[in-house]
C-alpha cells in the first residue's frame, strides 16, 4: 500500500490528459513505454534493497558502494527531486479541487489557486495541501501509514468504479485518430517522457526498509509489483476513459483536468 500511495496520483488524473495532448489517443501505449523503463529502474533498486536491506534509499546505497561525497550529492539530488514532485502533487490536487468545488456551485477567489508572485503564477491552496500532509508525517509512521491505506483504498475505489463506468460507455471510434495528427509517433515518445512522472514514488519504499519484517525478501517484492500493478491500472484508466471521449480533444490548454471532465 505504500509503494501504491507513493506512485499512484497525479500519473493518471493528471498527466493522462497532459500526454494526450502529444500521444493523442495512444495515451495508453506511452504509459507502457513509460512503464517498463520505469520497471527496469525498479528491478535496479530491488538489487540493492536487497544486497543493501537499509533505510535510506539511493543515499545508503551510493554511500555503501561509493562514498561520502557521491553519496552527498545523491541525497541533495533526492531532497531537490522530492521537492519537485511533491510541489507538482499537491498543485495537481488544487487544480482538481477548484473544479470539484466548480462543479459544485462553490467559486473560489482567483487568488486561491493563481497568485502572482513576482510574475510567476502560485497557488496558495497546493501550500496548504503540502503544509497536511507534513502534518500527517509528523504524526508518526503508524499513523501516516493508516492515512496512506485510507486514501489509497479510496482512490483503488474511486478508479475501479471510473473504468467500469468507462467501459460501459465505451465508444471504439473516440480512437480516431488514433495519433496526434502533427506529431505521431515521436509524439508517444515524448508523452511516455512525461508519463515516466506518474510512476515515481516506488523508490520511497527503499527508505524504510528497516522496517520490513524480512526486507531482502519484501522490500524487492514491493518495489517491482508497485510498478507492475501501477502500469496496468495506468493502462486500463487512459485505454477506458479515452473510449468514452478523445482525451486529446478534452480540457483546459494543458489537459490536466481531461480526465475528469470526460469522465
Amino acid at each position: 500500500m505504500l509503494g501504491f500511495g507513493n506512485t499512484i496520483g497525479s500519473g493518471v488524473f493528471t498527466l493522462t490528459g497532459v500526454a494526450s495532448k502529444f500521444a493523442g489517443s495512444a495515451v495508453f501505449i506511452g504509459f507502457i513505454i513509460s512503464g517498463m523503463v520505469a520497471l527496469m529502474t525498479a528491478l535496479v533498486f530491488a538489487e540493492f534493497s536487497a544486497i543493501i536491506p537499509k533505510s535510506g534509499s539511493s543515499y545508503v546505497y551510493t554511500y555503501s558502494t561509493f562514498g561520502e561525497l557521491p553519496a552527498w550529492i545523491v541525497g541533495w539530488n533526492q531532497n531537490f527531486r522530492y521537492g519537485g514532485t511533491s510541489a507538482t502533487q499537491s498543485r495537481a490536487w488544487s487544480a482538481y479541487m477548484v473544479q470539484l468545488l466548480l462543479g459544485m456551485g462553490i467559486v473560489l477567489p482567483m487568488w486561491f489557486d493563481e497568485l502572482k508572485v513576482f510574475s510567476i503564477n502560485c497557488s496558495p491552496l497546493a501550500v496548504f495541501f503540502l503544509l497536511f500532509c507534513t502534518w500527517i508525517t509528523t504524526l508518526g509512521s503508524e499513523a501516516a501509514g493508516a492515512f496512506n491505506n485510507f486514501v489509497t483504498s479510496g482512490k483503488l475505489i474511486i478508479l475501479a468504479f471510473i473504468a467500469t463506468v468507462s467501459f460501459a460507455n465505451f465508444n471504439i471510434e473516440n480512437f480516431t485518430p488514433f495519433l496526434d495528427e502533427e506529431k505521431g509517433i515521436p509524439g508517444v515518445i515524448e508523452a511516455s517522457t512525461i508519463l515516466f512522472f506518474g510512476y515515481l514514488g516506488f523508490d520511497f519504499i527503499t527508505t524504510i526498509s528497516e522496517e520490513a519484517i524480512n526486507p531482502k525478501r519484501d522490500v524487492p517484492r514491493a518495489i517491482l509489483w508497485s510498478v507492475i500493478l501501477s502500469m496496468i491500472i495506468y493502462v486500463i484508466i487512459s485505454f477506458a476513459v479515452n473510449g468514452v471521449g478523445n482525451l486529446a480533444g478534452v480540457g483546459s490548454k494543458d489537459g490536466e483536468t481531461a480526465l475528469a471532465e470526460i469522465f
